[in-house]
């Protein structure tokens, strides 16, 4: 369900994101302030300040991969819309080729208005090209 899924990824960058950022730097700032205290925990708080901000990184990435994808997801919808657009254009098309253009006697005009109308059906396929 792409436009849930897109709904539910951009509120939840508009509120959560926020609030998860605030977090994570406040983490670094208390773990930067322990160590300007020369805290005696130094190498547990490096190592958990470095864990923290690897974790953010990886959980940045991913939401980054989750927009491209939905991005991928937009394209590919579209494409299929596409599709069926020129699929019905084309059965139309066709239809009516087989209904004006049937081996019925046709006078000269007709045949002239035919071929018109022909050369204006070409200017609208070639949109599809």
């Amino acid at each position: 369900d792409y436009p849930s899924r897109r709904r539910q990824y951009e509120n939840f960058i508009n509120r959560n994101l926020e609030a998860k950022e605030e977090r994570i730097n406040k983490l670094h700032s208390e773990g930067d302030q322990l160590l300007a205290a020369e805290h005696p925990g130094r190498n547990s708080i490096e190592a958990h300040m470095e864990a923290v901000h690897a974790d953010w990184k990886e959980y940045l990435n991913l939401l980054i991969c989750e927009e491209s994808h939905l991005k991928y997801m937009e394209d590919y919808h579209q494409f299929h819309k596409d599709v069926k657009d020129a699929q019905e254009l084309l059965h139309k098309v066709d239809s009516d080729l087989n209904q004006k253009y049937g081996p019925d006697f046709k006078d000269r005009y007709q045949i002239e208005q035919l071929l018109r109308e022909l050369d204006d059906q070409e200017k609208v396929l070639d949109k599809y090209e």
